[in-house]
């Protein structure tokens, strides 16, 4: 892995996001409000499953933002009129999502709670409040968060420390703007001895929120709100859990979790955490932020010690001075955070479920075709993370059970 020539300024994220604008008009080209739309990722032979969803607004424009996976070219848009299915597929061009539905008729059927969603289109029929799910990476599945918990020192580069699926549940109102945030979380594997902890920094003030609840907190080290995230001005932190080890079967064992082959397969918890706004409050998906927004994890019990996603910044309770030690060349001033001296982070974000990697193998013998991504500055092998065949990956170097 350090043999790798990666070029300073890479992008090390497998995601982007695309601004997205869908107009419905009826057959004389007048605009169709609260018209809903479903959008897939995927194509119209393989939808794949619902991610974002919204109505139009008064002008019959639906807007919105949505992460997609970087090598994503296309996308599925899917609507009704008076009943029959309208679906259609939509280039994404310069990180935008942009169609126009034509010859469209509005669906007029009961609306029992008066959002202007008929109950047929609407996810939450009897709320006012609430209109849409919306999810990433999708309905089903989970995007994975991998970290190395031994930054600042050097990395073995088997990634498989802390492994965190998640999945996000945006739901929205009638104006597609954010109500609540719905995170499902498992801690898959702990490779490492230490008893690392998980939060997610939220860019946003803490007096835009109502409650933050779900997290598991133990050990007492962390110091909570009575409305659930830690006071840190102009920023909301919240810690999903701050002893990883605990949330398997069994308990605190001895040991690597679920990255040794041949050593019995621990089942680990699921955490659901729920974040609330005020009643009347409502912020729009580009204010919000979407995934994976600024996740870290912090070790031993260490508060402090924060390790993020490669060029993500640390919060305010981090230690700071320990940019720049051992094998760690953060330089805040160029807002460079989190790589070595070779460009290589401790932390990866997969917008699927990703394989990862046993005890002790780097990455690269895992995912042959990882060098030729990062050397190639990110333009080749954008799938070698969930391709499989054609040497693209190593199944003896991947953890199953």
């Amino acid at each position: 892995m350090d043999g790798l020539i990666i070029e300073r300024l890479f992008n090390w994220s497998l995601t982007r996001e695309v601004a997205v604008r869908i107009t419905a008009l009826d057959g004389n080209g007048h605009p169709i409000p609260h018209v809903r739309f479903d959008i897939y990722q995927g194509s119209v032979q393989s939808p794949g499953e619902r991610t974002f969803a919204g109505a139009t607004d008064s002008t019959g424009v639906f807007v919105t933002n949505m992460v997609f996976p970087m090598d994503a070219e296309k996308a599925v848009v899917k609507t009704f009129s008076q009943g029959t299915a309208v679906v259609r597929e939509v280039t994404i061009s310069d990180n935008a999502l942009i169609t126009v539905f034509e010859g469209l008729e509005r669906d007029t059927t009961t609306d029992s709670d008066w959002d202007y969603i008929p109950d047929a289109f609407d996810d939450y029929p009897a709320d006012t409040a609430q209109s849409f799910n919306n999810y990433f990476p999708s309905e089903n599945h989970f995007a994975t968060l991998v970290f190395n918990d031994s930054w600042p020192g050097e990395s073995n580069y088997d990634y498989n420390d802390v492994v965190i699926r998640y999945r996000c549940n945006y739901i929205t109102n009638f104006f597609n703007q954010v109500v609540e945030v719905d995170i499902t979380l498992v801690q898959e594997a702990a490779g490492s001895t230490r008893h690392n902890g998980f939060g997610i920094q939220f860019r946003l003030d803490p007096s835009l929120f109502d409650t933050v609840s779900g997290s598991r907190l133990t050990t007492g080290t962390i110091h909570t709100e009575l409305k659930g995230y830690e006071s840190v001005p102009g920023t909301m932190i919240v810690i999903a859990y701050d002893d990883g080890r605990s949330l398997f079967e069994g308990g605190d064992l001895p040991g690597p979790v679920n990255t040794v082959p041949g050593v019995a397969y621990r089942k680990p918890d699921t955490l659901s955490l729920r974040i609330v706004l005020p009643e009347n409050q409502s912020i729009p998906v580009i204010m919000f932020g979407l995934p994976p927004f600024n996740p870290f994890i912090f070790t031993d019990g260490d508060r402090s010690h924060e390790i993020h996603l490669p060029d993500h910044p640390p919060t305010a309770l981090a230690d700071t001075t320990l940019f720049g030690t051992l094998s760690d060349n953060s330089q805040p001033l160029i807002f460079r955070y989190y790589k070595n001296r070779n460009n290589l982070p401790w932390a990866l974000h997969f917008p699927g479920e990703f394989s990862y990697l046993t005890e002790g193998s780097a990455l690269i013998r895992g995912y042959p075709k990882f060098g030729g991504w990062t050397e190639s500055d990110g333009s080749a092998y954008r799938d070698w993370y969930y391709k499989e065949g054609q040497g693209y990956r190593n199944e003896g170097y991947l953890y199953s059970h």
